[in-house]
């Protein structure tokens, strides 16, 4: 199986990450690569959080 995935999900949307970097995902059990999936960068991360707050803004006063 060789699944390659090139988008990352952010605010709704598959966009493309920051850089074009990606990971390989392995079989635990074989070794064998099972995917290639985008490394996703501070940046990301940033898009992430901000598209986080923005849609749930009561969410952290409820996990504390």
């Amino acid at each position: 199986m060789d699944l390659a995935l090139s988008d990352i999900y952010l605010d709704g949307a598959w966009v493309v990450p920051s850089c074009g970097q990606t990971i390989a995902v392995h079989n635990p059990a074989t070794e064998e690569v099972l995917a290639s999936v985008p490394a996703g960068t501070a940046a990301d991360v940033d898009r992430a959080v901000t598209a986080a707050r923005r849609r749930l803004p009561g969410l952290g006063r409820t996990i504390r």
